[in-house]
């Protein structure tokens, strides 16, 4: 592999998310420290994914993107300032719905946007109407559940649960034929690597605010598209443990578990990592295995 396509594919956008954390954990004991770490967690992941996208497609998407992989840098983009405006909202029952409003704006732009061939063809079908919204619900629910139970573990078991989840996400991918959608996938991970580690050197670390709303749905985003562009059979059951897996998160709220959220915490992750490995083993059930000849290392970057 070229060493270079590492550097602009792992390093540039590593370092870019560790300029984001470290910046915040610099503010985190000062005046206004919080805000700065709240906007870390989506600038860090975000860039990640926006710079690292382009590095791994080779090009810079123009606009108007023609291929739905071309989508991601734009979509990235929008769930950044979705992470942000989260990030520096009160925490009150309207801030709740005011981030409800622009993820299902995020929804809508998947929909329209890399999806819209999907969404045309399957409005021709029986239940097609329906499936579009399932989809939206997808990106949505997901992203507001995992801002939930996050908000109720300000250490290091919400970053770790989504990180093991996407480490389970990036297997699935790449093990349904696209090693291309497995790096995108990986660029959420380095975009992770970072916040983890400063959710352990630097407590309390809260996680809820920005991050959670970025990640889901940016992770909810990149297995639609793989279900429907990157796989020749996708399976839904697969697809739909896997976005809806920080939904795990939400175990915190259980009566027990709200006092000791330390202990919480390793729930989280043993809940959402369960839900990731049950979809990953529902990949390997279902894939066929390639017959001899029948794909190369090159098939595999469609």
């Amino acid at each position: 592999m070229d060493p270079m396509f590492l550097v602009k594919s792992v390093l540039i956008p590593l370092a870019l998310a560790l300029i984001a954390v470290g910046i915040a954990m610099v503010r985190s004991r000062r005046a206004g420290g919080p805000t700065f770490v709240a906007l870390s967690g989506p600038l860090a992941l975000g860039l990640a994914f926006v710079v690292g996208v382009p590095m791994v497609l080779g090009r810079m998407p123009a606009w108007k993107p023609v291929q739905a992989s071309e989508w991601l840098p734009f979509l990235g983009i929008a769930a950044i300032l979705v992470g942000m405006v989260d990030a520096v909202l009160p925490r009150k029952v309207w801030s709740t719905v005011v981030t409800a409003v622009m993820l299902a704006g995020f929804a809508w732009a998947v929909l329209a946007g890399p999806l819209a061939s999907v969404v045309t063809r399957l409005a021709g079908e029986p239940g097609g109407v329906a499936l579009p919204w399932l989809m939206g619900a997808l990106i949505v629910v997901p992203a507001l559940a995992g801002r939930a139970g996050a908000r109720w573990t300000t250490n290091a078991g919400p970053v770790f649960a989504i990180g093991l989840l996407t480490a389970c996400s990036i297997a699935a991918i790449v093990l349904s034929g696209t090693a291309m959608f497995g790096q995108f996938a990986a660029l959420l991970g380095l975009g992770l690597a970072p916040i983890g580690v400063a959710t352990l050197v630097r407590r309390p670390w809260a996680t809820d605010r920005g991050l959670m709303v970025t990640f889901a749905s940016l992770h909810a985003t990149m297995w639609l598209m793989t279900h429907f562009y990157a796989t020749k059979d996708g399976v839904w059951a697969a697809t739909a443990l896997f976005c809806l897996a920080p939904v795990g998160l939400l175990v915190v709220r259980l009566p027990r578990l709200a006092n000791i959220p330390k202990v919480a915490g390793w729930v989280q992750v043993v809940v959402v990592v369960a839900m990731g490995a049950a979809g990953l083993v529902t990949v390997m059930a279902t894939t066929p295995k390639a017959e001899s000849g029948e794909q190369d290392a090159a098939d595999l970057y469609k």
